[in-house]
């Protein structure tokens, strides 16, 4: 699985738990984090 669709599930889990908080900063880094320990 490539980076944009890990990107893309995990914005879609923030956008169906209605927090759209994914283009925060804090939840930009988390991403970031998540995306390089893999």
């Amino acid at each position: 699985m490539n980076d944009n669709k890990i990107f893309s599930a995990i914005k879609r889990g923030f956008e169906i738990n209605g927090l759209m908080a994914v283009n925060t900063p804090a939840a930009g880094r988390a991403l970031h984090e998540l995306l390089n320990n893999r």
